[in-house]
């Protein structure tokens, strides 16, 4: 996948962020990987929240990480989630 010449890759939930981060060049965007059911759908707000703030402070060293969902949101997500998810990132980044 990094051979084909794509400037940005995403990745679902079953990855490993952390370990494609250092298999990945620094010029090549990763994105991912919070998983939209067993996380966004399922857990509650706090939980997301926290899930959320420790994959980007795993992720921190790695520049061309952007925060993502794994994959499409399902049917039914609370908004208070998708609210939580921005939250984290609201906090991580001040």
């Amino acid at each position: 996948m990094l051979y084909t010449g794509a400037k940005a890759c995403h990745f679902g939930n079953a990855a490993n962020m952390v370990e494609i981060l250092k298999s990945c060049p620094k010029d090549i965007v990763v994105m991912g990987n919070v998983d939209p059911v067993g996380v966004l759908k399922q857990m509650e707000s706090q939980e997301v929240k926290k899930y959320v703030y420790e994959l980007l402070i795993k992720t921190s060293e790695f520049d061309n990480f952007v925060l993502s969902t794994g994959c499409d949101l399902p049917p039914g997500v609370p908004l208070k989630n998708i609210e939580a998810f921005f939250d984290a990132l609201s906090d991580y980044n001040r």
